[in-house]
């Protein structure tokens, strides 16, 4: 048998310690699709367009054994639920979030939050303390940033971006972004959406500039 892998938790800002999970599957799957948009002639559909690839999502099952962790298993657990949990940073910041977590299993790698988890006890000791688990994580890819390319170029690739968790409204988003609810219908625009009430929370908006935006550029903004 070869070395057993680990997979490791990481908060890469606040969200507490590092967590690192024995984990040696026989396989690990990961779940990616993408929106389309249709495109119209007059009734007809002509094709597709691309619209953006959906975060990929992974479902976890660990099995934590007290002897092989360096804190107790229900301490483990804890620290897993912990992480469903705002940043104690994002909530004084009014924009809560959950902490930012780095996934690794041998080589690769990619940065995901925490949407889920369920802890299932299954060996005690005399006193009660439990002294192994299965824990199953369902995990949801955060995309890093891409670089901001040339504003002149007119291309939307590179630029800002959102990821939708629940709660979240276009006015919710124009408000903390550009300081002003009325700018939803910007947002709407650019990023395609046909019902702007319908934000799937794993998503991500594409946030033009400020000074991309149709109604930055008039005279008057159009009351919402």
């Amino acid at each position: 048998m070869g070395p057993v892998a680990k997979l490791t938790l990481r908060p890469k800002s606040g969200g507490g310690a590092a967590l690192e999970l024995p984990y040696n599957p026989e396989s690990m799957s990961l779940d990616a699709s993408a929106t389309y948009n249709d495109v119209r002639t007059g009734s007809d559909v002509a094709g597709v367009q691309f619209q953006q690839r959906q975060a990929r999502t992974t479902s976890v099952l660990a099995r934590l054994d007290a002897r092989a962790l360096t804190r107790s298993v229900a301490d483990t657990v804890q620290q897993v639920f912990d992480w469903l949990e705002p940043t104690p940073e994002s909530v004084q910041r009014k924009a809560p979030s959950p902490p930012l977590l780095a996934l690794s299993w041998g080589k690769h790698w990619f940065d995901v939050v925490l949407e889920s988890a369920s802890a299932q006890f299954t060996m005690f000791a005399a006193d009660g303390t439990p002294t192994r688990a299965e824990v199953t994580l369902q995990l949801r890819e955060v995309p890093l940033p891409e670089k901001r390319q040339n504003p002149t170029s007119g291309s939307l690739v590179g630029r800002r971006s959102h990821q939708v968790v629940s709660g979240d409204s276009l006015h919710s988003i124009a408000t903390a972004e550009y300081g002003d609810p009325r700018h939803w219908r910007d947002l709407a625009v650019a990023n395609g959406l046909d019902d702007p009430m319908a934000l799937r929370p794993g998503s991500r908006l594409l946030l033009p500039a400020l000074d991309e935006l149709p109604s930055a550029l008039a005279t008057t903004v159009s009351p919402w």
